[in-house]
């Protein structure tokens, strides 16, 4: 994960006035620097070429061009020469740069802003972005973690190892909780979270805050005693990181930090029914026959015993429209109750047993049978857990 000038163009949105390059904002930035001296033409290629650096964001007040804003142009190409990211220009001298200087950046995709709020120091925006490089660059090492600590062939010893790698203050009993963000989450918003999570209630030594897939995980670990209940810490990450309406997983409480991977497996798995149905938040205990179905879903035996079964169902629905996969998915939802999925399709509950009477014709399982009811509700888990994981 790299820091872009795009994510430096959202940070300060409110103060920057992009003159040219939108085509550029995807650039990487790996630096920042100033530009003083170096283009003054009494001392012009003495030093340009040691000072700028590729995927370097360079920072100016222009000074040496404050008389000739022609020279801007000399900057910007020998800038794109190092490989620069782009220009930001705190314009303390209201220069007008001529149009052929920001054609030319904007034919050569080379960003280049304006600051235009005095109260934005130099110095700050230096700090700033650097902060930012890391944060980054810390945020991809733990996703990298992340991956090999829910990978299927992870050992719990191992596990273990990269949980203490990712934060050494983990305490071994724990609990994860993942926000689901979807499309939602973009690199720059998940840097404001952490803001925000920073020094707010969460943050103790024994959590952690991270992006990861399409939302964001918040684990917390204790030793002795567990801290908040979940609905303590559900309102406070809706209220810390300013996010009231996301869609929130809880694990099971675990006890050994060698199950960090089970642990947030379970998160997400939960978190795609919150999402799904608008509960807020769901925990993996709420999720009955889907506990065990979520982590095999993609199994093959699985895939295909679902798919026998479903298949002259979609099939007949695609040719007919006849809305049985949506019955039997309303049906299987609701504890296979014909009243409570009769209210959430506004059917009539005959309605429903004619079409799940259709289902029985298509594959030999009558719903009135409970055994064959039980294999009808079992193939529409599969491929129901299957489809929401594909949402991660």
């Amino acid at each position: 994960m790299f820091y872009t000038v795009s994510d430096f163009y959202n940070t300060y949105s409110d103060q920057l006035r992009l003159l040219c390059g939108k085509g550029g904002l995807s650039r990487r930035i790996s630096s920042v620097g100033i530009l003083d001296y170096e283009f003054l033409p009494e001392i012009s290629g003495k030093y340009k070429h040691y000072n700028f650096d590729e995927d370097q964001l360079v920072v100016s007040t222009l000074l040496y061009a404050r008389n000739n804003p022609s020279l801007v142009g000399d900057a910007i190409k020998d800038l794109l020469n190092a490989g620069a990211s782009g220009l930001v220009i705190k314009d303390i001298f209201k220069l007008r740069i001529p149009e052929p200087i920001l054609r030319y950046a904007e034919a050569r995709n080379f960003p280049v802003f304006i600051l235009e709020e005095r109260d934005v120091y130099i110095e700050d925006i230096i700090f700033n972005v650097k902060s930012a490089i890391l944060r980054q660059a810390s945020s991809g090492r733990i996703e990298r973690e992340l991956d090999i600590i829910t990978s299927e062939g992870t050992a719990e010893t191992d596990v273990l190892e990269h949980a203490r790698l990712i934060n050494p203050s983990f305490e071994t009993q724990h609990k994860v909780f993942y926000i689901f963000q979807g499309d939602k989450l973009v690199r720059d918003s998940f840097a404001d979270y952490y803001r925000r999570y920073t020094g707010s209630p969460l943050d103790i030594p024994e959590s952690m805050l991270a992006r990861y897939e399409r939302g964001i995980l918040y684990i917390t670990s204790w030793e002795h005693k567990a801290g908040l209940g979940d609905a303590s810490i559900v309102e406070a990450i809706r209220e810390e990181l300013r996010i009231p309406d996301a869609a929130i997983g809880i694990s099971d409480t675990h006890y050994y930090l060698g199950e960090l991977g089970t642990s947030i497996k379970e998160a997400m798995y939960a978190s795609l029914v919150a999402d799904e149905d608008g509960s807020g938040y769901v925990t993996f205990s709420d999720l009955g026959l889907m506990r065990p179905v979520f982590p095999l879903s993609d199994n093959k035996v699985m895939a295909d015993f679902s798919s026998a079964i479903l298949s002259p169902i979609m099939d007949f629905d695609l040719e007919n429209n006849g809305k049985l996969m949506e019955t039997l998915g309303s049906w299987s939802r609701h504890g296979m109750s014909f009243p409570e999925a009769a209210e959430e399709l506004h059917q009539h509950e005959n309605t429903l047993r004619y079409r799940m009477d259709k289902i029985g014709q298509l594959t030999g399982l009558d719903f009135k049978k409970a055994h064959e009811a039980q294999q009808l509700n079992m193939a529409y888990l599969i491929s129901h857990c299957k489809e929401l994981k594909s949402r991660l």
